[in-house]
């Protein structure tokens, strides 16, 4: 995971329909009446998602592949929360630009309806969300830097509370993850022991600067291991 800067989204067509759709979702429950959500409504954030997180799971960073379709994800959970029985979820955020995130199927089963926090849970639009102490990272507003930290071997742990809690609601350390984060570990350590070679110094900083970029699955364990690397030569 690493921090995403998120643009507004602007006063467009999408935005009035969201906003539309948020009214008659607070509508009905200010009536008593169930809340049904309309999906493809947030299906049309799709292509603003897969720019915004360069086409990978805003959580654990895995491209997404032609034959696997990504997840919208709420960030908050739109209609329960498992921390939370009883409670009827963040309704009124359901189409909101802000609590959208794409992600990969197996980290979307992971986080399913979770949204632990500390302290009080907004309850209503009338709440003040900043005042929420969610536990999971949300990557368009933390930095996960200083939360997570990284093995040259690949494995992914939490070094804060709320890194803990994301790394294990999410599954950030699962086999598959741990073997691609090292293959992309290794990919960068080669690539900056070329780097060092003054007659092949030139060829690679291209090529590094590329393996570092956010474009790339994986970029939080690529930077932190060239971070690491380059501390140990002084």
């Amino acid at each position: 995971m690493i921090a995403v800067r998120r643009p507004p989204l602007g006063d467009n067509e999408l935005a009035q329909r969201a906003a539309v759709e948020t009214d008659r979702a607070i509508a009905r429950a200010a009536a008593g009446d169930r809340v049904d959500f309309r999906p493809e409504v947030n299906r049309d954030f799709r292509p603003l998602l897969l720019e915004l997180f360069n086409e990978k799971c805003a959580y654990c960073e895995s491209a997404f592949g032609v034959a696997a379709q990504p997840d919208i994800e709420n960030f908050r959970p739109k209609s329960a929360v498992k921390e939370a029985p009883g409670f009827p979820g963040y309704y009124w955020l359901a189409y909101r630009w802000d609590n959208l995130l794409l992600a990969c199927q197996y980290c979307n089963h992971g986080k399913g309806n979770h949204f632990p926090i500390a302290g009080s849970r907004a309850s209503s639009p009338a709440d003040d969300l900043a005042a929420e102490q969610p536990l999971l990272l949300d990557p368009c507003i933390d930095n996960p830097a200083d939360h997570l930290m990284f093995s040259e071997e690949g494995h992914c742990a939490g070094v804060t509370e709320r890194g803990k809690v994301t790394v294990q609601i999410l599954n950030l350390d699962r086999p598959a993850l741990v073997a691609a984060r090292k293959e992309a570990a290794l990919l960068v350590e080669h690539t900056l022991q070329l780097v060092m070679m003054a007659a092949a110094k030139e060829q690679q900083q291209d090529r590094l600067g590329d393996l570092l970029s956010e474009r790339q699955p994986y970029t939080a364990i690529r930077r932190h291991v060239a971070a690491r690397l380059l501390d140990r030569r002084g």
